[in-house]
């Protein structure tokens, strides 16, 4: 076969392709497939047409409503079978359902499908966990070959026979490392700084999540609170984020902020909203925290490890495999306020085991998640099936 592969990615909505697809996206360009995405039009729409990638505008499920479902599957099905897409490769927990179902229906030869994080809390009930497994069983079953970014991830689908081992592979999650790079902390730190107006010497903390009560939004902010008293009026926080549609936990910040009690630190606490320039806003950094209750494997983290950050964040799955606990950063119980209270209190106060840790954690991040790595692994695979099942037959 001589001609281009055509391949279909499907994820919920434009802002996941934009921040977490498009690398792998541009990639597989490179490398001779024809890739076009299927996700809902946003914010992003325009961005991600003017990288050259065929968009199909389709209000993919994000809950589990069965008719919103179906009305998704119908949508994919159709646009797969039109077009004759070859490989369809579906990501995110609800959007990956539908990309699931519609490339078997079409009966493309070779459905992927990325856990980019098993949705399964550390006290999720019985019943929730057989839910979700059998959610993922079906999707694992309806696919070719399985990615997952977490180990922990890979190995509790085997353990709970929701995969087979051969069917699965951990890549891991990665970031642009010359982008988030210590370099630019001294080159940037200013320019942030006075962006916000925020002197230079400032101890500033950073959150980059969206608005949701599952980000641990409230517990930061009560932590915050609870030390309030031992902060000096050079502490600032920085909330990096917003609302998202469709969001099911979604957060105001006049709440948050009415969590705070003293007035003069609720105005060094900054929402900047939605940012495209993540990387400078953490060189204006001094700590990075996600005090999360649910992730797969957060990037966020990984880009705060690349440009030299300690991280303080929740001992759950994903995160802690990111962070080494006392070496790149602290690891705290989720939804413990007065743990989180004390590791930010502890950052706050020690710039030398600051420094040490954003030093440990740019090594790490060097070693194991380079964006280019994870790609490679990604299109390794993609290689192998282009070989084994359309030139070989």
């Amino acid at each position: 076969m001589n001609r281009d592969l055509k391949v279909l990615q499907v994820c919920a909505v434009d802002f996941t392709a934009k921040n977490l697809l498009l690398p792998l996206i541009i990639s597989l360009k490179e490398n001779g497939y024809r890739v076009s995405l299927a996700c809902k039009a946003g914010k992003n729409y325009e961005f991600i047409k003017s990288q050259g990638i065929d968009f199909y505008d389709i209000p993919v499920a994000r809950d589990y409503n069965p008719i919103k479902h179906l009305v998704s599957i119908f949508k994919l099905y159709k646009l797969i079978s039109s077009h004759g897409f070859e490989i369809v490769h579906s990501h995110t927990t609800a959007a990956s359902l539908d990309g699931c179902i519609a490339a078997k229906l079409a009966r493309v030869p070779v459905i992927l499908y990325t856990i980019h994080g098993l949705h399964i809390m550390e006290n999720s009930s019985f019943i929730e966990r057989a839910f979700y497994n059998f959610v993922e069983k079906i999707k694992c079953e309806l696919s070719t070959f399985v990615f997952t970014q977490s180990e922990e991830d890979r190995v509790y689908a085997i353990n709970n026979r929701i995969v087979t081992s051969e069917k699965i592979m951990t890549i891991g999650n990665g970031v642009d490392i010359d982008k988030f790079s210590p370099v630019f902390r001294e080159r940037f730190r200013s320019e942030v700084r006075d962006e916000f107006g925020i002197s230079y010497d400032s101890f500033v903390l950073t959150i980059v999540a969206r608005l949701s009560k599952i980000k641990g939004y409230v517990e930061l902010f009560k932590a915050i609170d609870l030390i309030s008293d031992n902060l000096e009026e050079d502490f600032y926080l920085l909330a990096v984020g917003d609302v998202v549609e469709d969001e099911p936990y979604p957060l105001r910040k006049e709440d948050l902020l009415n969590i705070i009690s003293d007035k003069n630190l609720r105005k060094r606490i900054i929402f900047t909203g939605m940012r495209n320039d993540v990387n400078k806003i953490l060189a204006g950094t001094d700590v990075f925290v996600l005090p999360s209750f649910l992730e797969g494997m957060p990037r966020s983290i990984i880009e705060a490890m690349a440009m030299g950050l300690p991280v303080i964040t929740s001992n759950i799955k994903g995160c802690r495999e990111e962070v080494i606990n006392n070496e790149t950063g602290i690891l705290i119980p989720p939804g413990d306020v007065e743990a989180l209270a004390s590791a930010i209190l502890k950052l706050y106060k020690e710039r030398e085991l600051r420094e040490r840790m954003g030093i440990n954690g740019r090594k790490r991040a060097e070693e194991e998640y380079d964006e280019k790595k994870v790609i490679e692994k990604e299109k390794r695979v993609f290689e192998y099936f282009k070989i084994h099942k359309f030139m070989n037959g």
